[in-house]
């Protein structure tokens, strides 16, 4: 599992040309506060930090068939109307799956918005492929006072999911 989360690259950041980039935190197998529960939360997303962009990058990886690339902000700057610098698209993973398990992935990306847990956003315009997460969230220092417990949703997908532009 560790091997592959590296293999993907989304251990380390996408180095955008924008100060403040967040480093991704995925433990690894003997650090400080590795335990037994350290595996099995990471599978359902806890455990781990990544920024939203670091997580849309993955997503567009699989819309991509696979490739991985450096998030663009902008194409060109310009100066009274001159080009003074140029950036070209950058291949981040030439390959984060097979086109098998990239097919899996992208079934199940639109049936969480066909039928499952992101039916809300479901249209008859275009197909939209995604997954919706929760996280708890810690009040005061802990993850559940006096018997409450407070949750954060979030949703990352692209569209239309048969010839993705949008994500």
């Amino acid at each position: 599992f560790l091997n592959r989360i590296n293999a993907l690259g989304i251990h380390e950041p996408l180095g955008i040309e924008i100060s403040g980039e967040g480093m991704p935190y995925i433990p690894k197998l003997g650090d400080s506060n590795w335990s037994g529960l350290t595996l099995p939360w990471m599978s359902i997303g806890y455990n781990v930090s990544m920024t939203p962009l670091q997580t849309l990058a993955l997503y567009n990886a699989i819309a991509n068939n696979g490739r991985m690339m450096k998030p663009m902000l902008v194409d060109e700057v310009r100066q009274t109307g001159r080009t003074i610098q140029r950036f070209q698209p950058q291949v981040l993973n030439r390959s984060i799956a097979s086109g098998y398990t990239l097919r899996i992935v992208r079934e199940m990306l639109e049936e969480a918005v066909e039928s499952g847990t992101a039916s809300g956003i479901k249209t008859s315009l275009y197909p939209i492929a995604g997954k919706t997460g929760t996280a708890q969230v810690a009040i005061d220092g802990t993850y559940r006072s006096a018997g409450r417990a407070a949750y954060r949703a979030s949703f990352v997908g692209y569209f239309p999911a048969d010839d993705p532009v949008y994500s």
